[in-house]
């Protein structure tokens, strides 16, 4: 199954994108722009390598990204061949730095609820809540 994404309601600028397969945190409008704002689903028994662009530094209003939230939750609706005895690991991966200044990789165990909140400033992604491990 592809990936998916959709505007989270109308005339939003953020996004539910539905992860099932490896790949860029893209959206399929806007010329494929990276996403930067909304609610990420890992939706997958199998392990999934995403990556994240940094977000461009400096307020919406010339351009930037500083305040989006985008936010990542473990989910997994097609429990056919999951076994929760042997987790695997979900991975977002950003160029080196991007994350806290010093991270370039977010670390999801495969089970449901597993999350991780981030928020854009100054060119890099601030993790605010969740339980994702950074390195």
């Amino acid at each position: 199954m592809a990936n998916k994404i959709y505007p989270l309601y109308n005339d939003s600028p953020d996004f539910l994108f539905i992860a099932t397969q490896s790949g860029p945190l893209k959206r399929i409008t806007d010329n494929f722009a990276d996403l930067t704002r909304g609610l990420v689903l890992l939706d997958s028994a199998a392990a999934l390598a995403m990556t994240l662009a940094a977000p461009t530094p400096g307020p919406p209003v010339n351009g930037g990204h500083d305040g989006d939230i985008l936010q990542f939750v473990v989910i997994v609706t097609d429990p056919e061949g999951f076994d929760d005895t042997t987790p695997v690991n979900h991975t977002v991966t950003c160029p080196a730095g991007v994350i806290a200044g010093v991270s370039s990789t977010l670390t999801f165990v495969s089970s449901a609820g597993e999350s991780c909140s981030l928020i854009a400033y100054n060119g890099c992604w601030w993790v605010f809540a969740g339980t994702a491990a950074a390195s």
